[in-house]
């Protein structure tokens, strides 16, 4: 099968693997789209992923896909299912030569029943942190529904964790999808007033027509910020989100999402002295039902917010634009056949 392979060091290539191994537990399974992470894909790709990668490695992490057989232990996954986070090589694996950035960029990957594993008796410490991740989405669920599912679900989680949100201000650092999320699902939580921070003015504008916040700032509009009692950091820029902190009330507080290069993660708060500082990681696994029922209920479209789509024979036209930062969410979809 094909995939999509970096060697952390800018370059990505479309390369011949095998199908992925299927043990007792696990399923195949044929992807019908896998969604770029902007930021992490990009760190990873250009090697400057804060966390361990070893190279070359299959990337995607957003992926999605249908069950086309199971393992003979498996109990919770049926033929047919649509599954999120299939992977062609589970993390800390290798193969045919390659390891894995996760790996939702190939025509098969392969989910885990981590439940059937611990009903059968194997330990806890012994069932993969990533089996928790591949969930089941409901049939009244459309693969285009589906394509923002894993955002929304790392975001709600994580907005679950805030302090406050009703009657409270906050100012979001960052206008990709994240960000553009974190407005979203403020305002609906019943926040007080949300604005946003970017470095340009059409992905500021563009939070603004999709009524995610109440205003936008970009860079030469720092000095006319307003005080908001959070920030949240959805950028990934230390020296931006030390100057935006700033701007917190006295009693506010750093809300930290982002992904951050050179940094000492042990000593993040130091970064802040006299502010605050709450690291905020979400629990995706646990927000599946609600954030799934949310959508079938509330039929939020993501269509406007998936704003290239691509086939899979041109993934590395879709890579050069997500590098290029031209996109705002880019799907890539796989042959039906």
């Amino acid at each position: 099968m094909k995939a999509l392979i970096t060697d952390g060091k800018g370059n990505v290539e479309v390369a011949e693997m095998p199908l992925p191994e299927i043990g007792a537990y696990d399923c195949l399974v044929k992807m019908e789209a896998c969604v770029f992470c902007n930021s992490t894909d990009r760190h990873l790709v250009h090697g400057s992923f804060p966390f361990h990668c070893a190279y070359p490695a299959v990337l995607g992490h957003e992926s999605i896909g249908i069950v086309t057989g199971t393992g003979q232990k498996v109990k919770n996954f049926k033929v047919g299912d649509r599954v999120l986070r299939p992977y062609a090589v589970y993390p800390g694996d290798k193969l045919g030569g390659f390891d894995s950035a996760w790996g939702g960029f190939a025509e098969y990957g392969k989910i885990c029943d981590g439940q059937a594993m611990l009903s059968n008796g194997v330990t806890e410490d012994k069932v993969p942190g990533y089996c928790g991740y591949q969930q089941v989405v409901p049939p009244e669920i459309s693969l285009d529904d589906s394509l923002l599912l894993i955002n929304q679900k790392e975001v709600y989680s994580s907005v679950q964790k805030f302090p406050e949100i009703s009657g409270k201000s906050f100012l979001i650092a960052g206008t990709g999808i994240v960000g553009l999320l974190f407005g979203k699902i403020l305002k609906s939580n019943g926040a007080a007033h949300v604005a946003i921070f970017g470095r340009r003015q059409s992905p500021v504008e563009f939070a603004l027509k999709k009524n995610v916040a109440d205003r936008g700032y970009i860079s030469d509009q720092i000095a006319e910020i307003e005080n908001f009692d959070y920030l949240v950091d959805a950028a990934g820029s230390m020296e931006l989100a030390q100057i935006l902190s700033q701007k917190i009330n006295p009693g506010g507080a750093v809300l930290s999402y982002a992904v951050y290069t050179g940094v000492d993660y042990d000593k993040l708060p130091e970064y802040f002295s006299g502010i605050d500082f709450q690291r905020i990681d979400p629990a995706e696994a646990a927000a599946h039902e609600q954030v799934c029922g949310m959508v079938v209920k509330e039929h939020f479209d993501p269509a406007p917010f998936i704003t290239h789509r691509f086939q899979f024979s041109e993934i590395l036209e879709a890579w050069k634009a997500v590098d290029e930062r031209r996109t705002l969410k880019t799907a890539v979809l796989f042959s039906k056949s």
